[in-house]
């Protein structure tokens, strides 16, 4: 008998192919052109079943209109409710828009709920695991009723990346153990099969998984048959092995790939034997029309999206662009540590921590990387309008004040600079970034003034673990405040998101009830009028003939200044342009 599963994973959102920051329609992925890629699919197997792994309800202008009109009852699950969904798990992201939502997502879906790893938090837990009982048709054309147990996991780091929105007593386990455990009553409670969604990566790399990436962990777990993965945006495939390690998928994120795991049984003194396992990750393919039904539901709230996106806020007297955010001061960085600051100095007032030093950390998301050459910003001097905003800052990350040393503002630089390769003196072109650190991993801070010396070794590696001891550290150098160094115990309010908690956990934090992209349209509103010119308080030691390269987007030649010691060398690989940075002395 063959059981065939489907499953999508990190559609954040994408229902419709149009692009809210843009604000222009696309031939790109999206829920109406993968559900009929998974109708023809379907169609063709006899026994089949579909998951979804999980971040779900956010990532696009269209999916917050769903949220801030959840009322009127319409939401994500109306358009999984009209593909046939069996089961889904959580993601990172379906957290962020705090406990009320998730609840509404539980109660509403269009599908049960599962999530193994859920200790503690202010809302409707959902069950580890469950038990579906299906009727599948073995190639004789015989019926046989199958028990399917079908759990889920996200990454435990997720209870410090949604602290500020799900609360203080939000609690998450170990995903591994917590899987182990509900896999073994999964059999006890009769299940056939075990199938688990595990909201993470699959790293195929021999070398230990990062934190959140514990899907390959997952598919060696005893008596787990197949494994949906997801996370990190990637489309990946194995096969079930000889060693026993589960059919394993990911497919890909927003609507671009389907995953597909066909699990081959066998029934022998009344009990069921997976004896082998395939998985690809589908690519969607371009419809024409796309799926009517999805098509028609969808447009209510693509009118409310369009109009809510075309808002006008105010306007900047400065382009901004995320072009070369990594590798000097920038004006999108600008805007946000400016508005970040101007809220902090507010938030502050009449609280014992009002006077000190105020400072901003921002990792802008648009920055290239594995999203593609055109995964940046750009914004002419002129009109700003609410799809401007989100194209600056992306996520829905709560704003958070936290108080800290000038020993901890050392230690996160350190850290934020670990995503550079260390740079040789008297050497040209070498590789600038570190393409395993991912780019909202790198903060630059406003504030303070600082150089980066790339001669130094990284002191903590892509996982984000230290390998230089504190008193070691060199990469970091001349940090001053106002002109005068800051010392190990001096204090600073530092403006940054609730994202960034855990390279602090456990430094004082003021919370603001607003998130990060909220502040921004209040300090435009406030203002009407902006200017973003890029504050040169950070730059790279000089390193003797020495330069590194770069990639960026191909635009930036005509559509930007570009910085003091940067110059363009060429076009590179899947569309982005290579740049080179000079550090003379």
């Amino acid at each position: 008998m063959t059981l065939d599963l489907f499953g999508t994973s990190d559609l954040h959102g994408s229902v419709l192919q149009f692009d809210y920051v843009d604000m222009a329609a696309t031939q790109g992925p999206a829920l109406v052109q993968l559900a009929k890629t998974l109708k023809e699919a379907r169609a063709k197997t006899a026994n089949s079943m579909l998951f979804d792994n999980g971040d779900l309800i956010q990532g696009t202008a269209f999916a917050d209109t769903l949220v801030a009109n959840r009322q009127a009852g319409l939401n994500m699950h109306s358009f999984l409710g009209l593909c046939g969904y069996d089961a889904a798990t959580l993601g990172n992201h379906d957290l962020d828009y705090g406990p009320d939502v998730l609840d509404d997502l539980i109660d509403t879906a269009s599908c049960p709920y599962v999530c193994a790893n859920i200790v503690e938090g202010d809302f409707k837990h959902p069950p580890q695991f469950i038990i579906l009982p299906r009727t599948v048709t073995c190639h004789d054309g015989q019926n046989h009723e199958l028990k399917i147990g079908v759990t889920g996991c996200l990454p435990q780091q997720s209870q410090y990346w949604s602290q500020l929105q799900m609360g203080r007593n939000f609690e998450l386990s170990d995903p591994v153990s917590a899987t182990r455990r509900a896999v073994a009553n999964m059999k006890r409670a009769g299940a056939d099969i075990c199938i688990v969604l595990a909201h993470s990566g699959y790293i195929a790399d021999p070398a230990p998984e990062e934190p959140a990436n514990f899907a390959r962990s997952i598919s060696q777990l005893a008596d787990v048959n197949a494994v949906f993965a997801g996370h990190i945006h990637r489309a990946f495939s194995q096969d079930q092995t000889a060693d026993g390690d589960a059919a394993t998928v990911m497919p890909g994120c927003n609507a671009s790939h389907l995953g597909h795991i066909s699990l081959t049984l066998v029934k022998t003194d009344d009990a069921w034997s997976v004896t082998s396992g395939t998985a690809e990750a589908i690519g969607s393919i371009s419809f024409h029309t796309g799926d009517t039904d999805i098509f028609n539901t969808a447009q209510n709230t693509h009118r409310l999206t369009l109009a809510r996106m075309n808002a006008r806020l105010g306007q900047t007297r400065f382009a901004m662009s995320s072009f070369f955010a990594q590798v000097a001061p920038n004006s999108a960085s600008q805007f946000v540590h400016n508005a970040q600051q101007a809220h902090l100095s507010s938030l502050l007032e009449g609280t014992e921590f009002q006077g000190l030093p105020l400072i901003s950390a921002v990792a802008l998301a648009r920055v290239g990387g594995e999203e593609g050459s055109k995964n940046y910003s750009f914004l002419p001097a002129g009109p700003i309008n609410l799809h401007n905003i989100h194209d600056i800052y992306r996520y829905e990350n709560q704003f958070c004040a936290m108080i800290l040393t000038g020993a901890q503002i050392y230690g996160w630089l350190e850290q934020s600079a670990s995503c550079f390769h260390q740079i040789t003196p008297h050497e040209t072109d070498q590789p600038l970034l570190n393409p395993r650190v991912p780019a909202y991993d790198y903060d630059t801070f406003d504030g303070i003034d600082y150089e980066i010396d790339l001669t130094q070794p990284a002191a903590f590696d892509h996982l984000g673990n230290a390998v230089i001891a504190p008193e070691d550290r060199k990469r970091i150098k001349s940090i001053t405040y106002k002109g005068q160094p800051i010392s190990a115990d001096q204090r600073f309010a530092l403006a940054t998101s609730g994202f960034r908690r855990n390279r602090a956990p456990n430094a004082p934090c003021i919370e603001a009830g607003m998130s990060n992209r909220d502040v921004l349209i209040q300090y435009l509103t406030q203002r009407q009028v902006v200017d973003p010119t890029p504050i040169q308080n950070w730059k790279f030691s000089p390193i003797k003939r020495a330069s590194a390269v770069f990639k960026s987007s191909p635009l930036a030649v005509t559509a930007s200044k570009l910085p003091t010691a940067v110059s363009y060398v060429g076009p590179s690989q899947k569309g982005f342009a290579l740049y080179r940075i000079r550090f003379d002395a």
